[in-house]
């Protein structure tokens, strides 16, 4: 393998292969300036006598060149006049010829097909003077320090100059036009400089080094390049382990590659590129390029696939023309052709790098690196601007790669790829990475038709990255890994998979300390035909972070402002803290089928739920949700056949603050304070919750309890309505819940089994609900246990069970404007609890069973007890100073013992027949009262008739029973990702 060895033009004293004795030294810079022409201005010379007007040294007078070589010696001066000379010229003294400053110019003609000059000593000079050959013009062979200055050449039927062999050769202030067979080839390890020329009309190519040569270009102006009959065209042609430079040199109006390598090193500094294929070509070889200006490349800028040595871009500015460069008409975008329609396209063993570099207009890729060699390339960019690109702005595969301040902005892609633009990876994007490590430290991905930045099977790290307004998706990791702190995102799509961050079977992502603005617009999200009408129904749309099907992805210390859907996952593993959301239309964060532990995150004045889980676990701390509000950003368009628009309904929606299906909740600290819906919702599953705060859920006129639990519900999938039953297993414990709009508190609507009957529970320790506006704790078909549980002015039932089981220990219900207890077919156990202060009775009791033991039942506005076929044992209780009887048998069979009836407006009881009713009873006088019957207040029987405070059918409050079963309270999970 060759190394290269890079030298600065400005201080070259050698250009060498290492370990290579018989490499070719390079330039002599000390023979003087190349743009110093006076050692080649007119001399004042004596003339001698002579047939001729040739000088040597200002004497004699020659009539042939040959001649005056004949009669010279090293170090002389040849002066030729202004006249034909039609001789082959063999030159093997260190000699100096020079043509006429003015006037006729001096001509050398041949008819040999041999070189007309042939130069076969070290330190010769020729200058002014003009060449024509059958072969080639001039031959330099195997020398040293040879310059030829202000030459031209005639016709010529080969090379106009060819050096073999030879070192410090110069071709200075010379012009070539219109040559058909190229102007300079050099090869063998030689060395040649070419200074302040002008090359014009020149077919093939009109420079040419190969074999172990090094050719310096300086100055020179190329224009109007030609093809050859070969099809072969270039300004400079290296091959062949050459070394070429170029310096500050014009290019123009090339029909091929302007400069045209193949196993050689080219450098290019401060050169300036018009038209052409390429600007540089070169393939196996280093390329370095500096201050370089490329305009309008037909295909590509700079195509460098180097095996043998690095790439170097530096300051340099690559334009094309969208209307001509390559594939301005293309459907689509192959790895195959990734070399053509790009600005840079490079490939190296070892480093690549790209600083202070501006690309705009190429179809196909802005910049395209990659490995030339079986090691992943080391990739440094720095300070990059691509702008109006098609397809891919920074493509990179097989690298590590460091990116610094590099901006993407206005990628292009064919309308052609329609509907499938968001769902490939890989075809598309401001930046695509393909198995490479990526370190990317500020700069911008904006204006995207297309992905973002996508990356595949990759490792990237963002930070200080702004990323918006991209058609799809932001940052897609498919496959891989991706960290990102400290970025900016905003307006991504609002496509399913349009998240400002999408991890697809990704191992694993971070997203730290960054900010999400503007992430939500309106935006078509599903269609459907009916009858003769099409419905497309429209609401906010757009995500921030999604993760699909596997790896762990965290989510910590960012801030989310007005967006649809926060952090999603989907079949992964979520870790979301320390993040707030507000003006949010659908959720903070979503886990389906997976785990999210969720803590010390706020959402705020959003219409969406704070944390929704699907078919997952979630284990949450100290987040709360807080002034949520009404949605009104949807809508429904009614078409008819002929898609004349007939109606815009709008829709107003609420979603719980959280939201719970299939899934099993670990919670605690969390807050709710001012939802416009119930604060959290679930269905099915197992969940604990503790140290909870409910303040004034269902602020708007919904009437769903504040906290609800439902064993079935409905789903909406694209095949129709599909029905779950799953058990709920629920503990609360240390709960609040307080100042309800229009629902109540807990609800917990179970589902038996057939087989077995009841088979949720839910379990209450230490919970305290006040101020509620309906039923303070509702339950049916559920096993219900509370314990020191604190139900208080509830505008509604306080505890409301049917079917079931209820035990109710050490708890109390308080002034509920309906009944303290209403059970229905349910087997109940009332244990050291109060009732008290109830607009109707402490309890009412209908079927089942009642085992009530040490409880106080006591100024409630009806009956203290009511029952209604019920078996029921009541031992110890204190009924006392209810408006009505202490206690209503109905027609239940009862045990009573030991109970206090005191202060009871119509007496202690109606008929009850019990075994041991009459050990205790006391009457408002203070009379102890025997037997098995009992009387009222006045000493007569109860009639059964005074019961007119009750209402006419039990259980009917006035208030509004919510029989929602939630099933509308997460309608668009489905519709969500």
């Amino acid at each position: 393998m060759i190394r290269w060895t890079l030298v600065p033009l400005a201080l070259m004293t050698a250009c060498v292969k290492e370990n290579d004795d018989s490499a070719a030294l390079p330039f002599d810079l000390l023979n003087g300036d190349p743009e110093d022409e006076t050692d080649i201005e007119d001399e004042d010379e004596d003339e001698d006598e002579g047939d001729g007007c040739i000088k040597v040294n200002g004497s004699g007078g020659y009539s042939t060149i040959n001649a005056a070589l004949d009669a010279s010696e090293d170090g002389d001066v040849i002066a030729l006049c202004g006249e034909e000379y039609n001789e082959r010229v063999i030159i093997t003294k260190a000699v100096t010829i020079k043509g006429p400053t003015s006037g006729e110019p001096a001509i050398i003609s041949s008819t040999s097909e041999d070189q007309t000059v042939s130069i076969r000593s070290d330190n010769v000079e020729i200058s002014r003077v003009t060449i024509n050959s059958n072969g080639n013009g001039i031959y330099i062979r195997d020398v040293d320090s040879v310059s030829l200055r202000v030459v031209s050449f005639g016709t010529v039927g080969n090379t106009a100059i060819r050096a073999n062999g030879s070192t410090n050769v110069l071709i200075q202030a010379s012009d070539f036009l219109n040559l058909e067979h190229g102007v300079v080839h050099l090869d063998e390890g030689g060395s040649l400089r070419i200074v302040n020329c002008y090359f014009d009309g020149i077919p093939g190519y009109a420079t040419r080094v190969r074999t172990g040569a090094t050719l310096s270009l300086e100055g020179n102006e190329f224009y109007n390049g030609v093809e050859d009959t070969d099809g072969r065209n270039a300004a400079a042609r290296a091959s062949d382990d050459a070394y070429l430079y170029s310096t500050s040199n014009v290019y123009t109006a090339n029909p091929g590659a302007v400069i045209l390598a193949s196993d050689s090193l080219v450098q290019s500094i401060g050169d300036e590129f018009t038209g052409g294929t390429h600007a540089i070509s070169s393939s196996d070889g280093p390329v370095v390029v500096e201050d370089a200006t490329i305009t309008h490349p037909l295909m590509t800028g700079i195509r460098a696939y180097s095996t043998t040595g690095d790439v170097t871009v530096t300051n340099t500015t690559i334009t094309a023309d969208p209307a001509t460069n390559a594939f301005a008409e293309a459907e689509s975008w192959s790895n195959g052709k990734a070399d053509e329609g790009v600005g840079i396209y490079a490939a190296a063993p070892g480093m690549i790098t790209l600083s202070d570099v501006s690309i705009s207009g190429f179809n196909h890729g802005g910049i395209y690196l990659a490995r030339g060699g079986t090691d992943d390339v080391i990739a440094e960019l720095t300070n990059i601007s691509l702008d109006n690109i098609g397809w891919h702005g920074l493509y990179i595969q097989e690298s590590e790669a460091t990116l610094t301040e590099v901006t993407v902005t206005n990628l292009r892609v064919s309308d052609a790829v329609g509907d499938t633009l968001c769902t490939k990876v890989g075809e598309y994007g401001g930046a695509t990475f393909r198995s490479a490590t990526v370190d990317w430290q500020g700069g911008e991905i904006s204006k995207g038709s297309g992905l973002g930045i996508a990356g595949l099977q990759s490792n990237m790290a963002f930070s200080g990255v702004t990323i918006q307004e991209n058609v799809c998706a932001g940052i897609m990791n498919y496959e891989g890994s991706l960290t990102v702190d400290d970025s900016d995102f905003s307006a991504p799509s609002p496509h399913e998979l349009g998240a400002s961050i999408v991890n697809w079977q990704a191992s694993e992502s971070s997203l730290t300390n960054s900010r999400f603005v503007d992430s939500g617009s309106i935006a078509a999200y599903a269609t459907a035909e009916s009858g003769e009408y099409t419905y497309i129904s429209y609401q906010r749309m757009g995500g921030d972070f999604q993760a699909w099907y596997g790896g762990t992805h965290t989510v910590d210390g960012n801030t989310f402002t007005t967006g649809a859907r926060g952090v999603y996952g989907n079949d992964v593993d979520l870790v979301v803290n320390n993040n707030t959301w507000s003006d949010y239309s659908q959720y903070g964060a979503l886990v389906v089928d997976g785990s999210i532990t969720f803590d010390d995150n706020e959402f705020t004045s959003s219409s969406g739920h704070l944390l929704a889980c699907i078919r997952g676990t979630v284990n949450s701390n100290n987040s709360n949700a807080r002034d949520t509000v009404v949605g009104t950003d949807r809508s429904t368009e009614t078409y008819s056949m002929d898609g004349t628009l007939l109606s815009t309904t709008p829709e107003n929606y609420a979603y719980p603050a959280l939201y719970s299906e299939a899934c099993d909740t670990t919670l605690s600290g969390l807050a709710f304070v001012d939802t416009v819906a119930l604060a959290a919702l679930f269905k099915g599953g197992t969940h604990t919750l503790s140290d909870t705060t409910v303040l004034r859920p269902n602020t708007a006129y919904y009437s769903n309890s504040a906290i609800e639990f439902y064993d079935s519900w409905t789903r909406t999938t694209e095949s129709g309505f599909e029905f779950y039953v799953d058990d709920t297993q629920a503990t609360l414990t240390d709960v609040d819940i307080s100042e309800t709009g229009f629902g109540g508190a807990i609800k917990h609507i179970g589902e038996p089994d057939e087989a077995t009957g009841v088979t949720s529970s839910l379990h209450l320790i230490n919970v305290n609900l006040s101020d509620l506006g309906s039923d303070g704790l509702e339950a049916q078909n559920v096993h219900l246990i509370a314990e020191r549980t604190s139900i208080n002015a509830a505008s509604g039932r306080g505890v409301v069970v049917e079917g079931g089981t209820l035990t109710f220990t050490e708890g109390t219900v308080d002034q509920s404007t309906g009944y303290g207890f209403m059970l229905t077919n349910t087997d109940a156990t009332l244990e050291r609890s109060i009732s008290q202060n109830n607009t109707y009775d402490g309890v009412y009791a209908s079927g089942g069973s009642l085992v009530a033991t040490e409880n106080t039942i006591k100024l409630n506005q009806n009956h203290g007890i009511q029952l209604n076929g019920v078996t029921a044992t009541l031992s110890n209780n204190n009924i006392t100073d209810n408006v009505g009887y202490g206690l209503i048998c109905g027609s239940s069979t009862f045990l009573a013992c030991d109970n206090t009836f005191l202060g009871n407006g119509f007496g202690p009881t109606d008929s009850c027949d019990s075994d041991c009713f009459g050990d205790l009873i006391i009457d408002d006088t203070g009379d102890t009262d025997s037997g098995m019957s009992a009387t009222d207040d006045s000493g007569s029987a109860d009639t059964g008739d005074l019961d007119t405070v009750a209402p006419d059918t039990p259980g009917d409050t006035g208030v509004e029973d919510d029989s929602d079963t939630g099933d509308a309270a997460l309608s668009d999970v489905a519709k969500m990702p």
